[in-house]
């Protein structure tokens, strides 16, 4: 109904800060690191009730890279992402506040092969491992691409993989045990 007015107020505290690192190992090995840490809080009143949601999350990725000539290049690394989520809200009946919260921990493992096979053609071969602690599911999925320069201007590129993401929040808090979310990607397409 169009005439039912409610009363919103919403405070948001959001915190975001991240540290990288570079550096060579050696004269064929390099290393990249990264770490972020995210603090995002909504304090919403919807008609004076209050209900309250907070998400802490840690993201860290490490990446190795060695060229092995020319024409191969291999990376492989691994990350982990830690969240903690907390909603709280007053129920009104029963004046108590109730929670619903989550931790989530995704730890992966990657690799992939980087190979030129001339000047016009790059071909791109790896996959993922992935364990979720919510859903205590392990996944492995593959990714490729290719890229075929055929002049100086234009370039086809083809490439498919698997790629998943935790489901949002307002469901894992109901149901912790949901499955990642998965999208299988296939891209074809021509850059000039």
């Amino acid at each position: 109904d169009s005439g039912i007015k409610q009363q919103f107020d919403l405070v948001n505290n959001y915190r975001y800060g991240n540290l990288s690192y570079q550096t060579a190992l050696n004269s064929v090995w390099d290393l990249r690191s990264g770490v972020s840490y995210t603090l995002n809080q909504n304090n919403v009143k919807l008609d004076d009730v209050p209900m309250n949601e907070i998400e802490k999350g840690l993201h860290a990725k490490s990446v190795l890279e060695h060229s092995i000539s020319d024409r191969v290049e291999v990376r492989f690394g691994g990350e982990v992402i830690d969240r903690n989520y907390e909603v709280s809200r007053v129920d009104l009946i029963s004046n108590q506040t109730q929670t619903q919260s989550f931790h989530e921990v995704i730890g992966a493992s990657f690799a992939e092969v980087e190979m030129y096979a001339s000047k016009q053609l790059v071909a791109k071969i790896g996959g993922r491992y992935e364990y979720n602690s919510l859903s205590l599911q392990s996944t492995v999925d593959p990714r490729i691409s290719l890229a075929y320069k055929p002049s100086k201007k234009g370039q086809f590129s083809f490439a498919y993989g698997n790629f998943r993401q935790s489901p949002k929040n307002q469901y894992l808090r109901n149901n912790n045990q949901l499955a990642s979310e998965q999208a299988e990607h296939y891209i074809l397409n021509y850059q000039i």
